[in-house]
């Protein structure tokens, strides 16, 4: 595809490169943050590429090394922007300041950005985009890279449960494997939890409660949180297949309160459209998983009831 080989050309072209993705990052975002700086550094080694954000100590096993950099250093380098469907989630506001900025992303693109934008939205995950990239392109990957990127891919598609991956995902996921990185110690990493988290999977099963049609709803309090030592972020985004799976209920969301008092409000479905709901309330993301970040309690109400009336319109088949 001619726009994956401009972009591959002006990393060519770029001594320096940054690479950014959206605040509170996911594995997928540190998919594409360090896989592609892996990428770089293996095909191109006499480019200076650096990272900025801040970080997700969950996911240390994945990277750790993230760099200071000048807003000067902004200027002189070509800033990659991944996994980030708007320029409010970027996590360095500095972004703008680049000498050329590429946007690369699987969200819808309701607002585009960047001198060059390569917005796939049939991919389950920006690792795949990358992953796909690499592959077509031909270029040099080792089993660290592979691991990072597959992390990515495994995250963001919930185990290949959500978004509908697709005979292409397997594929490239497939590649990845054939890199030759320790699979089982990957799996480790990534599943392991303590044991305050296996008791908080049994509150949420014996506190959440349904609406009339059919919606899964629970809230977590920061005081809650504290007692099972958990990160807001981490038990509404991490924690958000919990309600899944669940008979006749095909929709379900997690509010999770922020130290702050900000509520994080994951969404989700088992294939009906609800990301209408996230951004008439200001937040977004895919058509079955998306999220929502505000201040005011009674908003839950309102997630809630919107949820319940979308469904209530599917099962009628309007």
């Amino acid at each position: 595809m001619e726009l994956i080989k401009e972009i591959f050309n002006e990393i060519k072209k770029h001594e320096k490169i940054i690479i950014l993705r959206h605040k509170l990052p996911d594995g997928d975002a540190y998919g594409f943050q360090f896989g592609l700086k892996r990428i770089i550094n293996l095909n191109w080694p006499d480019k200076i590429v650096k990272i900025s954000g801040l970080p997700n100590p969950r996911l240390d096993y994945i990277g750790t090394e993230f760099d200071e950099i000048k807003d000067s250093e902004f200027a002189e380098s070509l800033v990659i922007v991944g996994d980030t469907a708007n320029t409010a989630r970027i996590d360095d506001e500095r972004w703008s300041l680049g000498k050329k900025v590429i946007k690369i992303d699987h969200h819808p693109n309701r607002e585009p950005f960047g001198d060059l934008i390569y917005v796939r939205d049939d991919f389950c995950a920006a690792s795949e985009i990358l992953a796909d990239m690499i592959r077509s392109e031909n270029l040099k990957i080792d089993a660290e890279a592979a691991k990072i990127i597959f992390h990515g891919i495994v995250t963001d598609s919930g185990r290949f449960l959500v978004r509908f991956p697709k005979p292409r995902t397997f594929e490239l996921a497939g590649w990845l494997l054939q890199q030759g990185f320790n699979l089982e110690a990957l799996h480790h990493d990534l599943y392991e939890r303590p044991i305050e988290e296996v008791r908080f999977t049994s509150y949420v099963y014996d506190n959440f409660k349904t609406s009339p049609n059919g919606v899964a709803h629970i809230y977590l309090p920061k005081e809650k949180l504290k007692e099972f030592k958990l990160s807001a972020f981490r038990a509404a985004y991490d924690y958000s297949t919990l309600l899944a799976d669940i008979q006749n209920v095909p929709v379900w969301v997690i509010f999770a309160q922020l130290e702050d008092g900000t509520i994080r409000a994951e969404l989700r479905s088992s294939g009906i459209t609800i990301n209408h709901v996230a951004e008439q309330n200001g937040g977004g993301g895919h058509k079955t998983s998306c999220g929502i970040q505000f201040k005011d309690v009674t908003l839950m109400d309102v997630v809630i009831d919107q949820l319940d009336q979308t469904l209530a319109k599917e099962k009628n088949g309007n």
